[in-house]
Parts: structure tokens; C-alpha cells; sequence
């Protein structure tokens, strides 16, 4: 925290400060440095930091949970920041990176802009999601989706290095035949997980 000579106090934000040099922060801000057009010979920003405030709530929401606060009026995240990038880099060497895309609507309408969330796989880059006609608080609306999405694609590199540790140098160090016959005991002796006692919705990542 910081005080003035008022005594008022403004909390700091450190993860401003660890954020790279060239990065555009589209929230906080106020409405006129929020973009709704990308830079002369920009593709998309690639976000590099997100987080959302808890008026938005977990991403799994349970049954019988207050509804979803609504993005156009709530302030669902205090963090979203991105670097724009001239082209689409390659898909494969960038696996698990969101971009959010700034276009024109179809009216052209200055004051709108058609938002589309972008991820890379290793096929190439793959819409999440597209919002239409969207103002200034498009990054409360999107934020989410973007949170969603790269915890989702970690999950899955993490988990690709888990294998790729146990069949690479782990394995070559075992005794022929020792991981495959103790990967499937722990399947023979595992037990089924248990039905939840109520049904959860996920924010779908596609």
C-alpha cells in the first residue's frame, strides 16, 4: 500500500511491475484507452496476465450458486494485459498461447469491435470464442474465457510432460517391463471415483 500527504492509501499492484516492457494494459482502464482496433499492422494480442476480481466468482459454478454476474456491468477482472503481435506465429511453437482479436464489425462502427479469442495447438490456431458488436468493457467480458482456456491448455502441457518424463528417462532407467506392470496394477487397484453429489457447469474452453 501507498499513502498520500491526504492519508489516503492506493493499493500497489506488483504484477503490473513483472509484466513485460512493451505490454498494453486493457484493465484496469478507463473506456478511452480500452482499444477497439488493433495497431496499424498488428494481428492479435497475445495475453500475458489475467485476473478476475471475486465479484466473478469461480469459473465452476454449482447448482443452486447465484448466476454468473453480468460482464457489461460488473467489473469481472482487474487484470488483463497483452502484447500485440505483427503476424500469427507458428502454431506448434506456441501451444497453449491465447490472443484476443480486435475487428471490425460489419457496419464498421467505430465504437464497436467484434472480439475473437484464439488458441494455439499444435493443428494451427483455433477460435475459442467471438463476441459481436462488443464496447469498451470487452476485457470483462473475455477475461474468463481467456482464464479458463489457458489453465485448460496448461493442464494439458503439464500433464504431457508428466508422460513424457515417465516413457523418457525414467523409464529407460527401469528394469524392462516395471512401468508398464505397475501402471496398469494402479489401474486394476484404483477405485471409480465417486458421482458428484450436485451437477457443475464448466465454462466450455472451445
Amino acid at each position: 500500500m501507498t499513502s498520500n500527504a491526504h492519508g489516503t492509501t492506493t493499493p500497489t499492484n506488483h504484477a503490473c511491475a513483472a509484466l513485460p516492457a512493451e505490454s498494453v494494459l486493457v484493465a484496469p482502464a478507463p473506456p478511452r484507452a480500452v482499444p477497439l482496433r488493433p495497431p496499424d499492422g498488428a494481428w492479435g494480442l497475445v495475453v500475458v496476465a489475467v485476473r478476475t476480481t471475486d465479484a466473478a466468482g469461480a469459473p465452476v459454478r454449482l447448482t443452486g450458486d447465484a448466476p454468473a454476474p453480468d460482464p457489461a456491468l460488473t467489473d469481472t477482472t482487474d487484470l488483463l494485459a497483452g502484447v500485440w503481435l505483427p503476424a500469427p506465429p507458428p502454431s506448434a511453437l506456441h501451444t497453449g498461447d491465447v490472443v484476443v482479436r480486435l475487428l471490425a464489425p460489419a457496419d464498421d462502427d467505430p465504437a464497436v469491435a467484434d472480439v475473437e479469442v484464439v488458441a494455439a495447438t499444435q493443428s494451427g490456431w483455433t477460435t475459442v470464442r467471438t463476441w459481436q458488436a462488443m464496447g469498451t468493457r470487452w476485457p470483462h467480458e473475455v477475461a474468463m474465457s481467456a482464464l479458463v482456456h489457458m489453465r485448460y491448455l496448461a493442464d494439458i502441457a503439464f500433464k504431457d510432460a508428466q508422460w513424457a518424463t515417465l516413457t523418457g528417462p525414467i523409464a529407460a532407467a527401469l528394469p524392462p517391463g516395471l512401468l508398464t506392470a505397475g501402471l496398469a496394477g494402479e489401474s486394476r487397484g484404483r477405485a471409480s471415483p465417486a458421482a458428484p453429489s450436485r451437477a457443475t457447469r464448466m465454462p466450455s474452453p472451445s
